[in-house]
């Protein structure tokens, strides 16, 4: 009686000690499942807050950058001194508009900073509340050293964010206008609504922490119905077994579990197997994977090599032609870039000189570069005129771009016979043009906006005529705009002096000095932005 009672006693506190450790494990896991939906929501959004922002930042900045080149900044002054608002000025005017009610930009305004205090130039807001050039406004003080940073040159592209009863929950972005000194004038400012973003991150996170409580709540009762009450745990056999585990994983070895108690740790055993194999499989799909990036590095070096492909070669009947001496490059910011040139025969006696920049980099730049530069060379092919290609291509890019990725173009033909151009400039930067005797000038020309930026606005054709030795050097932003360690731009004063103290050289070698002064000037900054060049010299010569 005595015996069958300490039996009775032993297996009592088993029975104890399982429950024991069961609800210590069931409250474990329930701790782990809260403090896993806590941090998984929290980091789900981080993610999101910042994917928004950076999606916003990158959208407001392309928007500032394109304005900003848009605008003359020599102009700004006069506007300040008569206050006079003349048809350049309504013409800005005009465009901020359009800019505005296709953007998802609430307001667009240039401003000139002076103290605490910023001057309006123009503003795109509604016609009632537009501010009067000279208006005042008072920065605060974060703002006002915001400001100070980006008319020092110092500032990264991240929007300003602020939040106050007047204007509300705003992203601000900021981009410097240059005149042609190079000298920062004044900034354009865009305002993007942020009151949304908290929003839609809270509710995201809301949506997520739910799936994941769901998901651990049934985790947990499922494994706790299915869990055997009792846990009797043969450690040490369990830490051999797992040993030879480790030292056979990679020799594909079967294992033995000869484990047989009849309750969970025979389970945990056929775990501990399951998860062996597991692992097998696992680092049998880790070496596929790894062969599948190397074979994406291969695909991206190929499509490297076929946009390069896609880019004419100075074949000798261009290199050694008695009209002219030419060279040109592109040198991409990642493995495929967003810059092209192109140079073709239009007819026997026109040269057809081309280079442009599409709005971002990567692949998908690659791909929008490739249409655009297809469509150019078709259509100038058959009309021969810069302004109808240019007007023709922003209509067939417009249609469907679904993305909003935009190109700034520069086109010209040149007669080879008697040296005049005709050229059409869609937002792109101003090519230095030097004549005989003369340096290198940058002259700032009627052109329109980027091609497929503002869908049907009018572009302008330019002429002018070029005498034996004359020369023409055109450059996408990535050139002026590559910057040092500290912030500074390489700038196209630094450009024209490079080009002025070289211009007795050949094309070929003049591209090459430019790119080895570029790297010298950022000296190891990596590569923010695709740089593309080309160089031609006008002969005006005809051998029979």
């Amino acid at each position: 009686m005595g015996v069958r009672n300490l039996d009775e006693q032993i297996d009592m506190g088993q029975t104890k000690k399982k429950k024991s450790i069961q609800s210590r494990f069931t409250r474990g896991m329930f701790i782990m499942g809260i403090l896993t939906v806590l941090i998984t929501s929290v980091n789900v959004g981080v993610l999101l807050y910042r994917d928004k922002m950076n999606s916003y930042s990158r959208m407001a900045y392309g928007y500032t950058r394109s304005i900003a080149e848009y605008i003359d900044g020599d102009t700004i002054a006069t506007y300040m001194d008569t206050k006079v608002k003349d048809s350049y000025y309504m013409e800005v005017d005009k465009f901020l508009d359009a800019v505005q009610t296709k953007s998802d930009i609430e307001y667009f305004y240039i401003i000139i900073p002076d103290g605490e205090n910023y001057i309006y130039v123009w503003d795109s807001v509604n016609e009632h509340l537009k501010s009067n050039i000279g208006y005042v406004e008072h920065f605060s003080k974060k703002e006002a050293e915001h400001v100070q940073k980006i008319m020092n040159g110092t500032y990264s592209e991240k929007l300003y964010i602020t939040n106050d009863s007047m204007y509300g929950h705003l992203g601000t972005a900021y981009s410097p206008i240059y005149d042609s000194n190079d000298e920062i004038v004044a900034i354009v400012a865009a305002d993007v609504d942020m009151s949304m973003v908290s929003v839609i991150v809270a509710l995201f996170i809301l949506f997520v922490a739910i799936c994941i409580a769901i998901v651990l709540t049934i985790t947990i009762v499922i494994y706790y119905f299915v869990t055997k009450s009792t846990i009797i745990v043969p450690i040490s056999k369990l830490n051999r077994i797992t040993s030879t585990m480790v030292k056979n994983i990679d020799s594909n070895e079967e294992i033995e579990l000869d484990i047989h108690t009849g309750d969970e740790i025979e389970e945990l055993a056929e775990s501990y197997k399951k998860m062996y194999y597991e692992m097998r499989e696992y680092i049998d799909e880790n070496t596929k994977i790894t062969a599948e990036r190397e074979k994406v590095d291969s695909e991206l070096q190929i499509a490297r090599t076929i946009q390069n492909g896609m880019l004419p070669k100075l074949f000798p009947d261009y290199v050694d032609s008695d009209y002219y001496d030419m060279f040109a490059s592109m040198d991409p910011a990642r493995e495929v870039g967003g810059d092209f040139y192109d140079f073709f025969m239009v007819d026997e006696n026109h040269l057809a000189l081309l280079i442009a920049d599409v709005s971002d980099k990567g692949i998908g730049a690659a791909l929008f570069m490739s249409i655009s530069k297809a469509l150019i060379k078709m259509r100038m092919e058959m009309t021969k005129s810069p302004l109808e290609t240019i007007t023709y291509v922003d209509k067939k890019i417009s249609e469907n771009n679904e993305i909003g990725m935009f190109v700034t173009v520069w086109l010209g033909v040149v007669n080879l016979e008697t040296g005049h151009v005709v050229a059409c400039n869609a937002g792109h930067d101003y090519p230095a043009i030097m004549h005989q005797g003369e340096d290198f000038k940058v002259e700032k020309t009627p052109h329109g906006p980027a091609v497929a930026f503002l869908p049907g606005m009018t572009f302008n054709d330019i002429e002018f005529d070029l005498k034996v030795g004359d020369r023409i050097f055109l450059y996408t932003d990535g050139l002026v705009e590559a910057k040092d360690t500290g912030g500074k731009r390489f700038g196209i004063e630094k450009m024209l002096d490079i080009l002025n103290n070289n211009k007795d050289e050949k094309n070929e070698d003049l591209l090459n000095i430019m790119k080895k002064e570029v790297e010298t000037f950022s000296k190891g900054e990596n590569q923010f932005d695709d740089m593309t060049m080309l160089g031609f010299t006008f002969y005006g010569k005809k051998v029979n």
